[in-house]
């Protein structure tokens, strides 16, 4: 809001330039003082006015089609431009943009996602409204539980997909006439939900069911699922990651260092939030669950038996990174597709969900313990500076690490710079660089590189993946196994 932010005010008091003291100058002081308050309060007060009293610019209430999430995002950015900010994440099977903002100026960011399912594009219209009430709370002085709007957003950074699966989406609203390919999909057969048509569809455009399409515990036919070829709904993909909207993801999650995650589906009321896959984090992330649970009236499902089904995003994120991942059924136990819009009414109430997420994100403490670190099974011992971790990227002392593996260290004092080669390569790492130099490209590294404890530390994973090893995290024991099977 332009109209509220960035005053800049000069004021000339005029006073006889023979016989001015000391004390005339100190008066001189307090009015102008005291003349800007009063001016900049009532600039203030008169854009809160105009904020309060202007319309919001989201209609929950309506069919939020992919052009209108377009718009709104262009109209929000344009109104709150110091709290939103649009970007690409990649685009879909048919060329759309997988459109994404950030909300929020914190250090801490908490990733959402919605409509990774067609029918369920209800969940677009959830999180463009809850973004909207936030960033406009932000500047009427709102509060959550006796915490100011502002507050929250000065610690944490929403980082929200609100379409994921925008050309599914496409296809639900409009029928196979809107998509570019119509004898593809109408030559795809409905495994759920026949009655009620292209209402009903739920995968993307390929007919691959992405909530079944990422690589943790991923299978082409599971105990649940014996769909083997794209579909309206639960084909899990010919591998995993096959599309370009959960690569997407994918990318997303690796680079952007995050603390929680929630993904937004429609049916049921409940929280599903943790997994019998990463038994470790249970009673860890237990309580936040019970918290959420309590601030919005949504029971909490017991852990998800991973054995039954694969290829989810919470559950390959939580696996991954360790992170508190919840999914969110928004909407009443249902199978009326798509969930109308003009019952909105029903999940308005709980648009908090998001700073109750915050308020838990808000405390959350990262290098508490040090990381483990192995190599073929061998723990690295550290002789000082421990690994640590970072908005979920593990640290990890450069030569004690490099020597494990075989590589070979080099400090360049003149440079300030440490070379890490093998037989057949090199790369070069600067304190302070979130760049990884070799001779034939620029990597960007998702932290960058510290000097902390006389020891150069780097992301384990980048470097190391780069050399040929696997590197992996155990969510058990808090720990990074590398492996030299490359």
């Amino acid at each position: 809001m332009r109209n509220i932010v960035g005053y800049a005010i000069i004021f000339r008091i005029p006073v006889p330039l023979s016989g001015r003291t000391d004390r005339l100058l100190g008066i001189e002081k307090v009015i102008c003082a005291v003349l800007c308050w009063l001016l900049a309060a009532a600039a203030l007060s008169s854009g809160l006015k105009t904020l309060a009293a202007e319309k919001d610019i989201v209609d929950p209430y309506t069919t939020y089609s992919y052009e209108i999430l377009i718009e709104d995002l262009r109209q929000l950015e344009e109104r709150y431009p110091e709290l939103i900010s649009a970007f690409s994440i990649g685009r879909s099977v048919e060329g759309r943009e997988l459109c994404a903002f950030t909300l929020g100026r914190g250090s801490k960011t908490i990733i959402m996602c919605s409509s990774t399912h067609a029918r369920e594009h209800i969940t677009t219209n959830f999180v463009m409204y809850m973004a909207e009430q936030y960033a406009k709370g932000f500047y009427l002085g709102a509060r959550y539980n006796g915490k100011p709007y502002r507050d929250i957003l000065d610690s944490v950074k929403f980082l929200i997909v609100p379409m994921l699966n925008p050309d599914g989406v496409n296809l639900a609203q409009f029928g196979p006439g809107a998509v570019s390919d119509p004898a593809l999909i109408e030559g795809m057969r409905f495994t759920e939900h026949l009655w009620a048509g292209y209402d009903a569809w739920k995968a993307n455009i390929n007919g691959v069911d992405l909530n079944r399409n990422y690589p943790y515990n991923w299978k082409a036919v599971t105990p649940d699922n014996n769909i083997t070829k794209p579909s309206s709904a639960g084909y899990s993909g010919p591998y995993a990651g096959s599309e370009p909207e959960t690569r997407a993801m994918l990318s997303l999650l690796e680079n952007i260092p995050f603390w929680a995650l929630c993904s937004f589906h429609i049916s049921g009321e409940v929280i599903y939030w943790a997994d019998n896959g990463t038994p470790g984090l249970t009673e860890k992330h237990r309580p936040i669950a019970e918290r959420i649970s309590d601030a919005i009236g949504y029971r909490i499902k017991d852990p998800e038996n991973v054995r039954t089904f694969g290829g989810y995003m919470c559950n390959y994120a939580r696996n991954t990174y360790g992170r508190f991942c919840m999914t969110v059924e928004l909407c009443p136990s249902t199978v009326e597709y798509p969930y109308p819009a003009k019952n909105f009414s029903s999940i308005e109430n709980i648009y908090t969900v998001g700073l109750a997420l915050a308020s838990e994100v808000m405390g959350f403490k990262d290098g508490v313990k040090s990381p483990g670190i192995s190599v073929d099974g061998k723990n690295i011992v550290f002789p000082d500076q421990q690994p640590y971790s970072v908005n979920g990227s593990v640290l990890v002392p450069l030569r004690a690490a490099a020597e494990a593996c075989g590589l070979s260290v080099t400090w360049n004092a003149a440079s300030g710079t440490a070379s890490v080669s093998d037989e057949y390569t090199e790369v070069v790492l600067t304190p302070g660089s979130d760049v990884m130099r070799t001779s034939s490209q620029d990597i960007y590294l998702p932290f960058p590189v510290e000097l902390r404890g006389g020891r150069v530390s780097v992301p384990v994973r980048a470097l190391f993946e780069y050399f040929g090893f696997q590197v992996g995290w155990d969510s058990r024991t808090g720990s990074v196994y590398i492996s030299s099977n490359r």
